[in-house]
């Protein structure tokens, strides 16, 4: 295809946006089958909590670390967001490897992270009302 421009800085919203933007185009649920699959298999495959994560990965060959970190990641964000977990991992995956990893062992940069995608999501129209405005009160309370 035609040359891609470079992407935003990894991690700022204009990232998080290109991120939100693909994973609404019309692969969506094409992708997002094949990254259950993968996790479901990378599960199989791992049976081991984080501790190991690291050395999973760096195991791992590169296709399939987006998996291994998506399985980690994917039920730390239905905590926060249940409604938009699966658009919100994919997004959060898009990000570099290392700053994966820093989200699913530090809760803080994880909440934080989960909040500023769902505000992309909601800026982008992605989000049924009811849900941006009880995310939106949860964003309020939190800063207060």
């Amino acid at each position: 295809g035609p040359p891609r421009p470079p992407p935003p800085p990894v991690g700022s919203a204009a990232h998080m946006a290109a991120a939100a933007a693909a994973a609404v185009s019309q692969h969506d649920a094409a992708a997002a089958a094949a990254a259950a699959a993968a996790a479901a298999a990378a599960a199989a495959a791992v049976g081991n909590g984080p501790t190991n994560l690291a050395a999973q990965l760096a195991a791992a060959q590169p296709e399939q670390r987006r998996a291994i970190l998506g399985e980690q990641l994917y039920p730390l964000v239905e905590r926060h967001e249940p409604s938009a977990a699966a658009k919100v991992t994919g997004m959060l995956l898009e990000m570099d490897q290392s700053e994966v990893l820093h989200l699913i062992e530090s809760p803080e940069a994880l909440s934080s992270k989960v909040q500023e995608a769902m505000a992309v999501l909601r800026q982008a129209g992605q989000m049924p009302a009811g849900a941006a405005a009880a995310a939106s009160e949860g964003v309020i309370e939190a800063s207060e």
